[in-house]
């Protein structure tokens, strides 16, 4: 969702800045069978360079819940930090393939013990359509 229409002060700005919420379902197969879900709410800024090249970053939090009890987190609720960067490329007015990175911190703010946290690098790439 576009925020302009809340900050009236952005709107005449080249740049975009979006609101956006994504849902996540991660399985693992190995040791044995978990999962983990949760929601992620974020901030998205992109910017472009030109007609078919935008480039952006974004960061988001939320609530998850893990099934998989490692030495370095405790299983059970935690939360997820996002922050990443990428490039959309445009193949129609409302098409664009992405290429992403993002670097994802779980941890469960100190409620159980251990509380290490899981860090994960992730590179994505996606098919975006605007409407």
């Amino acid at each position: 969702m576009d925020a302009k229409r809340w900050l009236p002060s952005i709107r005449e700005h080249r740049g975009t800045l979006t609101v956006f919420i994504e849902p996540q379902f991660n399985p693992s197969g190995t040791p044995k069978q978990n999962a983990e879900i949760g929601l992620g709410i974020g901030l998205k800024y992109s910017y472009p360079v030109n007609e078919t090249i935008s480039m952006y970053a974004l960061g988001s939090v939320g609530p998850h819940y893990m099934t998989l009890d490692t030495a370095d987190q405790a299983q059970g609720f935690l939360f997820a930090d996002t922050i990443g960067a990428g490039t959309s490329v445009f193949v129609s007015r409302g098409c664009a393939i992405n290429v992403e990175y993002r670097f994802r911190h779980l941890s469960n703010a100190g409620i159980k013990s251990p509380n290490l946290g899981v860090n994960s690098n992730i590179g994505l790439i996606g098919l975006t359509l605007f409407y």
